[in-house]
């Protein structure tokens, strides 16, 4: 088995994987709405993404240093030439520095063309927040039914109620949204929907009718 070609293709693979778990991060909706409406794309959650995400760029860092290491004098030979002792440096890579250093500071310094990418990926996020849906405050699906329905002003003997009504199969107050949502098969926003029936919620110092 050679080596050079096993790191080569794993480069290739990972990077594979890394780009689609890219764009996918780049168009999901934001974090606290997908976690509240348990935004899933094919069949994988946020998190699932995320853990593929790193995981899969752990494994791209790691072939590409060995792929570095077993291609150094090649490198040094795009880096540039030794004249008297000294290296000197070659225009592509000269190119390949100044385009990396416009990509970052570009972006750090949120100049355009940098900025489109960003805002465009906001824009499709902001839009997956009007059609799910957001939570009455950070990681609401951590929540247990009690502490949740106190929380927005709801009475939670009606909340269970509310849930049982429907249907929905729970153990107690004190069980989390999520995991009331993962025991029948919904989403905590659908869970919450549920809660809030009839009830007139608190938020802020002020009420809503559901």
């Amino acid at each position: 088995m050679s080596l050079k070609k096993t790191t080569s293709l794993t480069l290739l693979f990972s990077f594979v994987v890394l780009t689609v778990s890219s764009i996918v991060l780049y168009v999901m909706p934001h974090g606290r709405v997908a976690y509240w409406a348990d935004w899933h794309f094919w069949r994988l959650a946020k998190g699932d993404w995320d853990n593929i995400h790193i995981n899969s760029g752990l494994l791209f860092l790691a072939a590409a240093c060995l792929h570095l290491a077993l291609n150094w004098r090649l490198i040094l030979a795009y880096v540039g030439r030794k004249v008297k002792g000294l290296r000197h440096v070659s225009v592509e890579c000269a190119g390949a520095f100044v385009l990396t250093l416009a990509v970052v500071l570009g972006t750090v310094l949120m100049l355009p063309p940098f900025t489109f990418t960003v805002e465009l990926s906001d824009t499709l996020k902001d839009r997956g927040e009007r059609r799910y849906g957001t939570p009455p405050y950070g990681h609401a699906e951590l929540s247990s039914i009690d502490v949740l329905s106190r929380r927005m002003g709801l009475d939670p003997g009606v909340s269970l109620r509310n849930l049982a009504a429907s249907g929905m199969t729970v153990a107690g107050g004190d069980r989390s949204l999520r995991e009331v949502a993962q025991e029948n098969r919904t989403t905590p926003k659908a869970i919450y929907d549920v809660m809030r029936r009839g009830q007139s919620e608190r938020k802020k110092g002020r009420r809503t009718q559901p």
